[in-house]
């Protein structure tokens, strides 16, 4: 599968063979994995991460584009092309370092709140907590689950209700 095809790519980006990467292996696998599914976003990845370890950071921003263009971001993503755009000296790396900053907090905070609720799943709190961050990674029915269980409780519960409800939006008078 490119699934394999990529990770076998990646351990070799990595970790190669002896302590010793090995890009031109890594290559070969991505290339392979390329030519089978040209649009997929872990293999563009991955060959934006081996062009960049090469020091051939504008062909490593294409890939990092197409990668961006079929997921979500993430914080392999990021990584890589703040590490990019730093070697390009884009002017807008600022914002770039604070997406990938205010992602990293995310991310922690979503692994706080799925431990606490990993000890104790009943906690209305917790729940409330997880439930958004969840949504934001977009772990939308899980997010619904996690509600759906607080209202199966009470059906009543205002910040269960209104993190249910969508925001609509109004239109814009003239």
């Amino acid at each position: 599968t490119i699934e394999a095809v990529t990770l076998r790519a990646w351990l070799f980006a990595e970790y190669g063979r002896n302590k010793v990467r090995d890009d031109t292996q890594a290559l070969s696998l991505i290339q392979t994995a390329l030519k089978i599914s040209p649009f997929n976003s872990s293999v563009n990845l991955e060959m934006g991460r081996i062009l960049a370890h090469q020091g051939k950071y504008n062909e490593a921003l294409e890939r990092l584009k197409i990668a961006t263009s079929g997921v979500d971001m993430n914080s392999d993503l990021l990584k890589t092309l703040v590490e990019v755009q730093t070697k390009l000296k884009n002017p807008q790396l600022d914002r770039l370092v604070q997406s990938e900053k205010s992602y990293e907090r995310l991310i922690s905070a979503l692994q706080a709140a799925r431990q606490k609720y990993l000890e104790d799943p009943t906690d209305r709190n917790t729940i409330l907590q997880l439930a958004p961050l969840e949504s934001t990674l977009g772990n939308t029915k899980d997010a619904v689950m996690l509600l759906t269980g607080l209202l199966q409780k009470n059906p009543n519960d205002p910040e269960a209700l209104k993190l249910m409800t969508p925001v609509t939006l109004k239109p814009l008078t003239k």
